[in-house]
Protein backbone atom coordinates (compact mmCIF):
# COMPACT_ATOMS: atom_id res chain seq x y z
CA UNK A 1 0.00 0.00 0.00
CA UNK A 2 1.42 3.13 -1.07
CA UNK A 3 0.84 6.80 0.45
CA UNK A 4 2.79 9.89 0.99
CA UNK A 5 4.23 11.09 4.00
CA UNK A 6 5.71 14.48 5.22
CA UNK A 7 9.15 14.15 6.52
CA UNK A 8 12.04 16.96 7.59
CA UNK A 9 15.28 16.83 6.45
CA UNK A 10 17.61 18.93 9.06
CA UNK A 11 21.11 21.11 7.93
CA UNK A 12 22.47 22.66 10.58
CA UNK A 13 24.31 26.31 10.26
CA UNK A 14 27.72 25.96 11.59
CA UNK A 15 29.37 29.45 10.15
CA UNK A 16 29.50 30.88 13.35
CA UNK A 17 29.46 34.77 10.76
CA UNK A 18 26.38 33.37 9.10
CA UNK A 19 24.38 31.96 12.15
CA UNK A 20 25.21 35.29 14.05
CA UNK A 21 23.63 36.88 11.08
CA UNK A 22 20.88 34.80 10.56
CA UNK A 23 20.07 35.00 14.52
CA UNK A 24 20.00 38.59 14.47
CA UNK A 25 17.27 38.81 11.64
CA UNK A 26 15.21 36.08 13.07
CA UNK A 27 14.95 37.93 16.24
CA UNK A 28 13.77 40.80 13.81
CA UNK A 29 11.33 38.33 12.86
CA UNK A 30 10.22 37.62 16.63
CA UNK A 31 10.35 42.02 17.04
CA UNK A 32 8.06 42.24 14.43
CA UNK A 33 5.36 39.60 15.73
CA UNK A 34 5.43 40.99 19.23
CA UNK A 35 4.93 44.35 18.12
CA UNK A 36 1.91 43.32 16.05
CA UNK A 37 0.66 41.24 19.06
CA UNK A 38 0.76 44.42 21.14
CA UNK A 39 -0.84 46.26 18.51
CA UNK A 40 -3.86 44.00 18.43
CA UNK A 41 -3.43 44.21 22.44
CA UNK A 42 -3.79 47.36 22.55
CA UNK A 43 -6.63 47.67 19.94
CA UNK A 44 -8.67 44.95 21.96
CA UNK A 45 -8.51 46.04 25.29
CA UNK A 46 -9.71 49.47 23.69
CA UNK A 47 -12.77 47.51 21.87
CA UNK A 48 -13.59 46.36 25.36
CA UNK A 49 -14.03 49.37 26.73
CA UNK A 50 -16.22 50.42 23.77
CA UNK A 51 -13.34 53.21 23.40
CA UNK A 52 -12.63 51.83 19.85
CA UNK A 53 -13.59 48.91 16.89
CA UNK A 54 -12.38 45.46 16.96
CA UNK A 55 -9.56 45.50 14.03
CA UNK A 56 -8.56 41.90 15.06
CA UNK A 57 -9.58 40.49 11.21
CA UNK A 58 -7.51 43.18 9.97
CA UNK A 59 -4.62 43.27 11.91
CA UNK A 60 -4.63 39.33 10.85
CA UNK A 61 -4.73 39.53 7.48
CA UNK A 62 -1.49 39.27 6.00
CA UNK A 63 -1.94 40.57 2.01
CA UNK A 64 -3.84 43.73 4.03
CA UNK A 65 -0.58 44.00 6.12
CA UNK A 66 2.05 43.44 3.69
CA UNK A 67 0.44 45.75 1.47
CA UNK A 68 0.10 48.83 4.34
CA UNK A 69 3.31 48.70 5.31
CA UNK A 70 4.80 48.48 1.88
CA UNK A 71 2.77 50.57 0.44
CA UNK A 72 1.52 47.95 -2.63
CA UNK A 73 -1.68 48.32 -4.65
CA UNK A 74 -3.20 44.92 -4.75
CA UNK A 75 -6.80 45.77 -4.69
CA UNK A 76 -7.39 46.12 -1.01
CA UNK A 77 -7.28 50.14 -1.12
CA UNK A 78 -10.39 51.12 1.16
CA UNK A 79 -8.85 48.73 4.12
CA UNK A 80 -5.63 49.95 3.44
CA UNK A 81 -6.11 53.83 3.55
CA UNK A 82 -8.19 52.38 6.82
CA UNK A 83 -5.25 51.36 8.31
CA UNK A 84 -3.18 53.99 7.57
CA UNK A 85 -5.24 57.05 8.24
CA UNK A 86 -6.17 55.66 12.16
CA UNK A 87 -2.90 53.88 12.71
CA UNK A 88 -0.72 56.71 11.12
CA UNK A 89 0.56 58.33 14.52
CA UNK A 90 0.15 55.14 16.26
CA UNK A 91 3.94 54.62 18.21
CA UNK A 92 3.63 50.45 17.67
CA UNK A 93 2.32 50.66 14.13
CA UNK A 94 5.12 53.03 13.46
CA UNK A 95 7.42 50.82 15.05
CA UNK A 96 6.05 47.91 12.94
CA UNK A 97 6.71 49.89 9.49
CA UNK A 98 10.35 50.76 10.54
CA UNK A 99 10.72 46.95 11.66
CA UNK A 100 9.05 45.80 7.87
CA UNK A 101 11.91 47.67 6.15
CA UNK A 102 14.52 44.88 7.59
CA UNK A 103 12.38 41.93 6.51
CA UNK A 104 11.41 40.23 3.24
CA UNK A 105 8.07 41.11 3.36
CA UNK A 106 6.89 37.24 1.20
CA UNK A 107 7.82 35.93 4.80
CA UNK A 108 5.88 38.03 6.77
CA UNK A 109 2.80 35.75 5.83
CA UNK A 110 3.72 33.00 7.67
CA UNK A 111 4.59 34.88 10.78
CA UNK A 112 1.32 36.86 10.58
CA UNK A 113 -0.73 33.74 9.99
CA UNK A 114 1.07 32.26 13.32
CA UNK A 115 0.03 35.38 15.20
CA UNK A 116 -3.93 34.72 13.93
CA UNK A 117 -3.59 31.02 14.86
CA UNK A 118 -1.98 31.00 18.11
CA UNK A 119 -3.20 34.29 19.73
CA UNK A 120 -3.97 33.61 23.07
CA UNK A 121 -0.67 31.08 23.11
CA UNK A 122 1.46 34.62 22.66
CA UNK A 123 -0.47 37.30 24.57
CA UNK A 124 0.39 34.72 27.81
CA UNK A 125 3.78 34.69 26.95
CA UNK A 126 4.21 38.16 25.75
CA UNK A 127 6.03 39.44 29.09
CA UNK A 128 8.25 36.31 28.61
CA UNK A 129 10.03 36.90 25.53
CA UNK A 130 13.07 38.75 26.42
CA UNK A 131 15.19 41.94 24.38
CA UNK A 132 18.03 40.77 23.78
CA UNK A 133 18.30 39.95 20.46
CA UNK A 134 21.54 37.60 21.21
CA UNK A 135 19.76 35.58 23.93
CA UNK A 136 15.47 34.60 22.90
CA UNK A 137 14.37 31.73 24.51
CA UNK A 138 13.38 28.40 23.22
CA UNK A 139 12.33 27.72 19.63
CA UNK A 140 11.85 30.03 16.96
CA UNK A 141 10.80 29.55 13.39
CA UNK A 142 10.41 31.61 10.20
CA UNK A 143 9.19 30.07 6.91
CA UNK A 144 10.66 30.83 3.86
CA UNK A 145 8.51 31.61 0.66
CA UNK A 146 9.30 29.14 -1.84
CA UNK A 147 8.61 31.06 -4.59
CA UNK A 148 10.95 34.44 -3.96
CA UNK A 149 12.77 33.35 -0.67
CA UNK A 150 14.38 29.99 -1.70
CA UNK A 151 17.06 29.27 -4.20
CA UNK A 152 18.30 25.26 -5.23
CA UNK A 153 20.19 27.19 -8.53
CA UNK A 154 23.41 26.84 -6.86
CA UNK A 155 23.23 23.10 -4.79
CA UNK A 156 24.58 21.09 -7.75
CA UNK A 157 27.47 22.61 -8.56
CA UNK A 158 28.36 24.94 -5.57
CA UNK A 159 26.62 22.48 -2.48
CA UNK A 160 24.73 26.17 -1.42
CA UNK A 161 21.12 26.80 -1.10
CA UNK A 162 20.18 30.04 -1.31
CA UNK A 163 17.47 31.88 1.42
CA UNK A 164 16.57 35.69 1.37
CA UNK A 165 15.39 36.97 4.80
CA UNK A 166 15.82 40.99 4.41
CA UNK A 167 17.72 42.09 1.83
CA UNK A 168 19.75 39.59 -0.25
CA UNK A 169 20.48 35.86 -0.72
CA UNK A 170 22.73 34.84 1.73
CA UNK A 171 23.88 30.79 1.18
CA UNK A 172 24.32 27.94 3.25
CA UNK A 173 26.82 25.11 2.87
CA UNK A 174 25.26 21.92 2.69
CA UNK A 175 27.59 18.92 2.26
CA UNK A 176 27.69 15.67 -0.49
CA UNK A 177 25.98 13.48 1.33
CA UNK A 178 23.06 16.57 2.49
CA UNK A 179 23.15 17.27 -1.07
CA UNK A 180 22.56 13.80 -2.54
CA UNK A 181 19.27 13.80 -0.21
CA UNK A 182 18.04 16.93 -1.41
CA UNK A 183 18.28 16.15 -4.84
CA UNK A 184 16.62 12.90 -4.55
CA UNK A 185 13.61 15.07 -2.99
CA UNK A 186 10.29 14.99 -5.43
CA UNK A 187 8.70 17.69 -3.67
CA UNK A 188 9.12 20.76 -1.14
CA UNK A 189 6.32 20.93 0.86
CA UNK A 190 8.36 24.00 3.20
CA UNK A 191 11.15 25.33 4.07
CA UNK A 192 12.06 26.88 7.74
CA UNK A 193 14.79 28.52 9.23
CA UNK A 194 14.65 27.59 12.96
CA UNK A 195 16.80 28.64 16.04
CA UNK A 196 16.45 25.80 18.57
CA UNK A 197 18.16 27.10 22.11
CA UNK A 198 21.32 28.40 20.62
CA UNK A 199 21.69 26.63 17.47
CA UNK A 200 20.32 27.02 13.63
CA UNK A 201 18.78 24.44 11.46
CA UNK A 202 17.25 24.50 8.05
CA UNK A 203 14.25 22.12 7.97
CA UNK A 204 13.48 21.33 4.52
CA UNK A 205 9.84 19.74 5.03
CA UNK A 206 8.81 17.23 1.98
CA UNK A 207 6.89 14.76 0.48
CA UNK A 208 7.69 11.47 0.07
CA UNK A 209 5.94 8.21 -1.55
CA UNK A 210 6.32 5.46 0.81
CA UNK A 211 4.93 1.77 0.63
CA UNK A 212 3.54 0.43 3.75
CA UNK A 213 3.85 -3.64 4.56
CA UNK A 214 0.55 -4.46 5.99
CA UNK A 215 0.42 -6.59 8.95
CA UNK A 216 4.16 -6.69 9.21
CA UNK A 217 5.67 -7.66 12.78
CA UNK A 218 6.71 -5.29 15.39
CA UNK A 219 10.04 -5.42 16.58
CA UNK A 220 12.06 -2.96 18.68
CA UNK A 221 15.30 -1.69 18.58
CA UNK A 222 16.94 1.38 21.09
CA UNK A 223 19.93 3.46 20.61
CA UNK A 224 21.53 4.56 24.03
CA UNK A 225 23.66 7.99 23.43
CA UNK A 226 25.96 9.03 26.26
CA UNK A 227 29.20 10.06 26.95
CA UNK A 228 31.09 6.93 27.42
CA UNK A 229 30.04 5.40 24.37
CA UNK A 230 28.84 7.26 21.30
CA UNK A 231 25.74 4.54 20.86
CA UNK A 232 25.05 1.26 22.43
CA UNK A 233 22.19 -0.40 19.88
CA UNK A 234 19.89 -2.90 21.09
CA UNK A 235 17.55 -5.02 19.01
CA UNK A 236 14.36 -6.29 21.11
CA UNK A 237 14.61 -10.22 20.20
CA UNK A 238 17.13 -12.95 21.22
CA UNK A 239 19.17 -13.72 18.43
CA UNK A 240 20.52 -10.25 16.84
CA UNK A 241 23.95 -9.03 18.44
CA UNK A 242 23.88 -5.72 20.44
CA UNK A 243 26.37 -3.06 19.01
CA UNK A 244 28.32 -0.49 21.03
CA UNK A 245 29.99 2.21 19.11
CA UNK A 246 33.28 3.16 21.09
CA UNK A 247 33.29 7.04 21.25
CA UNK A 248 36.71 7.25 22.49
CA UNK A 249 38.15 8.14 18.87
CA UNK A 250 35.45 11.03 18.60
CA UNK A 251 36.29 12.35 22.15
CA UNK A 252 39.92 12.29 21.15
CA UNK A 253 39.19 14.04 17.79
CA UNK A 254 37.04 16.93 19.48
CA UNK A 255 39.42 17.54 22.12
CA UNK A 256 42.54 17.95 19.74
CA UNK A 257 39.98 20.49 17.52
CA UNK A 258 39.62 22.05 20.11
CA UNK A 259 42.51 22.85 21.45
CA UNK A 260 44.33 24.34 18.58
CA UNK A 261 41.10 26.06 18.19
CA UNK A 262 42.16 27.64 22.41
CA UNK A 263 45.72 28.61 20.71
CA UNK A 264 44.10 30.38 17.95
CA UNK A 265 42.03 32.87 19.82
CA UNK A 266 44.63 33.35 21.93
CA UNK A 267 46.82 34.09 19.52
CA UNK A 268 44.08 36.39 18.32
CA UNK A 269 44.07 34.41 14.71
CA UNK A 270 40.50 34.26 14.81
CA UNK A 271 39.68 33.94 11.19
CA UNK A 272 41.96 30.91 11.64
CA UNK A 273 40.21 29.81 14.67
CA UNK A 274 36.80 30.14 12.72
CA UNK A 275 37.82 27.76 9.71
CA UNK A 276 39.24 24.82 12.04
CA UNK A 277 35.44 25.54 13.69
CA UNK A 278 34.05 24.89 10.59
CA UNK A 279 36.42 22.05 9.48
CA UNK A 280 35.59 20.15 12.78
CA UNK A 281 31.89 20.45 12.53
CA UNK A 282 32.05 19.07 9.03
CA UNK A 283 34.33 16.09 10.08
CA UNK A 284 32.23 15.18 12.78
CA UNK A 285 28.89 15.92 10.30
CA UNK A 286 30.51 13.23 7.58
CA UNK A 287 31.75 11.01 10.24
CA UNK A 288 28.32 10.69 11.97
CA UNK A 289 26.03 10.76 9.04
CA UNK A 290 28.00 7.70 7.84
CA UNK A 291 27.71 6.15 11.59
CA UNK A 292 23.92 6.79 11.38
CA UNK A 293 23.56 5.25 7.47
CA UNK A 294 25.09 2.51 8.93
CA UNK A 295 23.26 1.54 12.34
CA UNK A 296 19.98 1.88 10.48
CA UNK A 297 20.61 -0.04 7.54
CA UNK A 298 21.76 -3.02 10.54
CA UNK A 299 18.52 -2.30 11.95
CA UNK A 300 16.61 -2.49 8.84
CA UNK A 301 18.59 -6.27 8.30
CA UNK A 302 16.86 -7.35 11.11
CA UNK A 303 13.47 -6.43 10.58
CA UNK A 304 13.50 -3.41 12.91
CA UNK A 305 9.78 -1.10 12.76
CA UNK A 306 10.29 0.91 15.74
CA UNK A 307 12.83 2.67 17.05
CA UNK A 308 13.65 4.25 20.37
CA UNK A 309 16.61 6.81 21.30
CA UNK A 310 17.79 7.80 24.80
CA UNK A 311 19.86 10.45 25.18
CA UNK A 312 21.88 10.98 28.63
CA UNK A 313 21.71 14.45 29.22
CA UNK A 314 25.18 16.60 28.46
CA UNK A 315 26.30 19.93 30.67
CA UNK A 316 28.87 20.71 28.00
CA UNK A 317 26.85 22.62 25.33
CA UNK A 318 30.09 21.63 22.91
CA UNK A 319 29.09 17.95 23.25
CA UNK A 320 25.68 18.40 22.89
CA UNK A 321 26.27 20.45 19.66
CA UNK A 322 27.40 16.94 18.64
CA UNK A 323 25.01 15.06 20.09
CA UNK A 324 22.61 16.82 18.64
CA UNK A 325 23.83 16.40 14.72
CA UNK A 326 24.43 12.60 15.08
CA UNK A 327 20.24 12.62 16.35
CA UNK A 328 19.28 14.58 13.32
CA UNK A 329 21.81 12.21 11.21
CA UNK A 330 19.58 9.45 12.19
CA UNK A 331 16.27 10.60 12.45
CA UNK A 332 17.23 12.10 8.91
CA UNK A 333 18.04 7.92 8.09
CA UNK A 334 15.92 6.27 9.59
CA UNK A 335 12.71 8.05 7.70
CA UNK A 336 14.06 6.04 3.96
CA UNK A 337 13.51 2.68 5.91
CA UNK A 338 10.35 3.20 7.18
CA UNK A 339 10.95 2.60 10.76
CA UNK A 340 9.33 4.73 13.56
CA UNK A 341 11.33 6.81 15.91
CA UNK A 342 11.14 8.40 19.25
CA UNK A 343 12.69 9.68 21.57
CA UNK A 344 13.04 9.72 25.70
CA UNK A 345 16.12 10.56 28.74
CA UNK A 346 17.71 7.78 29.27
CA UNK A 347 18.23 9.00 32.64
CA UNK A 348 14.80 9.88 33.86
CA UNK A 349 13.15 6.23 32.06
CA UNK A 350 12.95 4.11 34.61
CA UNK A 351 12.09 0.74 32.88
CA UNK A 352 15.62 1.48 30.22
CA UNK A 353 18.20 -0.11 32.58
CA UNK A 354 15.83 -3.28 33.33
CA UNK A 355 15.40 -3.78 29.19
CA UNK A 356 18.88 -2.62 28.49
CA UNK A 357 20.24 -4.97 31.26
CA UNK A 358 18.27 -8.06 29.67
CA UNK A 359 19.12 -7.60 25.94
CA UNK A 360 22.75 -7.00 27.06
CA UNK A 361 22.45 -10.62 28.55
CA UNK A 362 20.47 -11.86 25.56
CA UNK A 363 22.97 -10.70 23.08
CA UNK A 364 26.57 -10.13 23.97
CA UNK A 365 27.82 -6.88 22.36
CA UNK A 366 29.50 -6.26 19.11
CA UNK A 367 32.17 -3.80 19.80
CA UNK A 368 32.98 -1.06 16.76
CA UNK A 369 35.71 1.30 17.01
CA UNK A 370 34.87 3.07 13.92
CA UNK A 371 32.21 3.51 10.85
CA UNK A 372 35.07 1.33 9.19
CA UNK A 373 34.50 -1.85 11.14
CA UNK A 374 30.95 -1.19 10.68
CA UNK A 375 30.72 -0.91 7.25
CA UNK A 376 33.11 -4.11 7.36
CA UNK A 377 30.55 -6.04 9.22
CA UNK A 378 27.15 -5.02 7.17
CA UNK A 379 29.58 -6.16 4.25
CA UNK A 380 30.02 -9.44 6.23
CA UNK A 381 26.58 -9.93 6.11
CA UNK A 382 25.77 -9.05 2.63
CA UNK A 383 28.73 -11.92 1.95
CA UNK A 384 27.90 -14.29 4.16
CA UNK A 385 23.96 -14.70 2.14
CA UNK A 386 22.32 -13.42 5.27
CA UNK A 387 20.60 -10.59 3.32
CA UNK A 388 17.98 -8.55 4.89
CA UNK A 389 17.11 -11.56 7.43
CA UNK A 390 20.06 -11.86 8.95
CA UNK A 391 20.34 -13.00 12.36
CA UNK A 392 23.08 -13.94 15.00
CA UNK A 393 22.62 -17.03 17.26
CA UNK A 394 23.50 -14.67 20.62
CA UNK A 395 26.11 -17.18 22.59
CA UNK A 396 28.00 -17.01 19.24
CA UNK A 397 29.83 -13.97 19.51
CA UNK A 398 33.02 -15.58 18.17
CA UNK A 399 31.50 -16.25 15.12
CA UNK A 400 30.20 -12.15 14.97
CA UNK A 401 33.47 -10.89 15.66
CA UNK A 402 35.40 -12.49 12.93
CA UNK A 403 32.83 -11.57 10.39
CA UNK A 404 34.06 -8.15 12.07
CA UNK A 405 37.87 -9.50 11.42
CA UNK A 406 37.59 -11.11 8.37
CA UNK A 407 34.81 -9.00 5.84
CA UNK A 408 36.26 -6.87 3.08
CA UNK A 409 36.30 -3.56 0.42
CA UNK A 410 34.59 -0.81 2.70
Amino acid sequence: MEKVELRVFSITVKNPDLSKKLKSILFTYNQFENTLLKLILKNYNLYKEDKDTNDFNLLTSPQLIIDTLYNNKNGLSTQVKYLKKKYKKNELWLTLEGIAKKLNPNNLVYVINEVKTNFDIYFKNLDNNKQDKNLFDGVYAVELDKQNSLSFARLEKDNLIGIRLSNGLVYINVNKEEMKNLMDIDKVHSVKVVYDDGNLYLHVIYLKKVTKTENRQTKQAIIDIDGNNLMSIFVDDETTPSIIIDGKPFKIYNRKFDKLIDKLNESNSKEAAKMITLEKYRFFEEEFSKMAKYVIEYLHIHDVTDLLVFKNSTKSKNNQILITELLMNIESQVQEYGININYSEADTDKNFEWLKDKLFKLCNPIKIKSDYEFCRLLKGLQNSGLGKSASFIGAETSQSNRLVENASFC
